[in-house]
C-alpha cells in the first residue's frame, strides 16, 4: 500500500511539473532545457568518475604472499545439512552449488589455499543431491606458519612462527559452519 501511495504522489508531482512547463514561454523553455542538459552532463561526469574509482579499487587488490609460508597437509572432518546443495563433489558447472565449492570458497577467502588449480585435495566418500553427512573427511594442503612437524611440507616457503587461526582470520564470518574442527594427519 505504501508503494502505491508513493507512486501516486510521484505521478501528481510530475503532472504539476508538466503544468508548470506549459505556462513557460518559448525562451524560458529553452533556458530550462539548457539547464537540464548541463545538469545531465555534470551527473554523467560524476557517475563515470565513480565507476572508474570503483574499478580502480577492485583492480588494486593486494596479492597475498603465499610464497612466504610453508605448506601443511591436514585433514578436515566436517558435517553438513545437504538439502540446499547438489552433493559433495565438485561438478564443474557453476549452477549446482556443492559442498566442496563452498568449502573451497571458504579456504580461499581465509587465504589458506592460493587457487583451486594448484590444490592438492582428496575426498573420502561422496553424497548425492540433498543428502546430509556426518563425519565427512577431506585432506588438503594449506598454508601454515609452522617451521617443521607433522604434516608440514619441508620444501615449501621460508621458516616462520605459527600464529593462531583466530588471529589470522579476523574478518572471516561463517554462515553455515558453526564449529570449526580440524585434526592433524599422520601422512
Amino acid at each position: 500500500m505504501r508503494i502505491l501511495t508513493a507512486c501516486m504522489r510521484r505521478v501528481r508531482e510530475l503532472e504539476e511539473g508538466i503544468e508548470a512547463l506549459k505556462k513557460l514561454s518559448y525562451e524560458d523553455l529553452l533556458k530550462h532545457a539548457i539547464q537540464q542538459e548541463r545538469r545531465n552532463f555534470e551527473l554523467e561526469n560524476v557517475l563515470s568518475k565513480r565507476q572508474h574509482d570503483d574499478f580502480s579499487i577492485l583492480k588494486k587488490k593486494r596479492h597475498f604472499p603465499f610464497q612466504q609460508y610453508k605448506m601443511r597437509h591436514i585433514a578436515l572432518q566436517f558435517a553438513y545439512l545437504g538439502w540446499n546443495y547438489s552433493g559433495l563433489a565438485l561438478q564443474g558447472s557453476a549452477q549446482p552449488v556443492t559442498i566442496m565449492e563452498k568449502l573451497l570458497d571458504a579456504l580461499e577467502k581465509c587465504k589458506l589455499i592460493e587457487d583451486r588449480e594448484s590444490l592438492n585435495f582428496t575426498v573420502c566418500g561422496r553424497t548425492d543431491k540433498g543428502v546430509s553427512a556426518l563425519g565427512q573427511v577431506v585432506s588438503v594442503v594449506v598454508r601454515s606458519a609452522l617451521l617443521s612437524g607433522l604434516g608440514v611440507v619441508e620444501d615449501s616457503g621460508p621458516d616462520a612462527e605459527e600464529r593462531s587461526s583466530m588471529l589470522v582470520l579476523p574478518g572471516f564470518k561463517s554462515q553455515r559452519f558453526r564449529t570449526p574442527n580440524w585434526i592433524m594427519c599422520t601422512f
